[in-house]
């Protein structure tokens, strides 16, 4: 019965009230406006203008915003904290394969002797930051 109500193309409500209001219903145009502020004025004398959608040619082709710098920051960021800790890994004998420290018996002594101290340069170098960061972090008048 539904269906045979939907296809008849029958109205189930015909007052012209109710026609006349959704008649009225405005329209919104396609447009948007935009307010410019007087520092913002590149010429011409009115205050608002109508910008457009961009197309996606526009979009693309477009400086790059905040996010993709951002982006990009974080990828170079991880892509260094992987190299160390590999390198970290790997040197401390946790892989596979035989570490630095095994491999050191044919080295000279002032080779050992380097290789320890880059190794705890870097470790403590590590240790200076982590501490300057939580400082920094717990005294408010260091974070401002």
């Amino acid at each position: 019965m539904l269906s045979r109500l939907a296809c008849s193309g029958r109205t189930f409500v015909s007052t012209p009230l109710l026609k006349t209001a959704l008649q009225q219903v405005p329209k919104r145009p396609q447009t948007v406006g935009v307010r410019q502020y007087a520092r913002d004025v590149k010429g011409g004398s009115t205050w608002t203008t109508r910008a457009e959608r961009q197309t996606l040619r526009e979009r693309a082709m477009a400086p790059p915003g905040p996010n993709a710098y951002s982006l990009g920051k974080g990828a170079l960021a991880g892509g260094a904290a992987l190299g160390i800790g590999a390198l970290c890994f790997y040197g401390l004998g946790f892989g596979n394969g035989a570490s630095t420290l095994e491999n050191s018996h044919a080295w000279p002594e002032f080779v050992r002797e380097r290789v320890r101290d880059t190794y705890l340069y870097f470790a403590g170098s590590l240790g200076i930051s982590a501490a300057s960061a939580v400082a920094v972090f717990r005294s408010p008048t260091l974070l401002n």
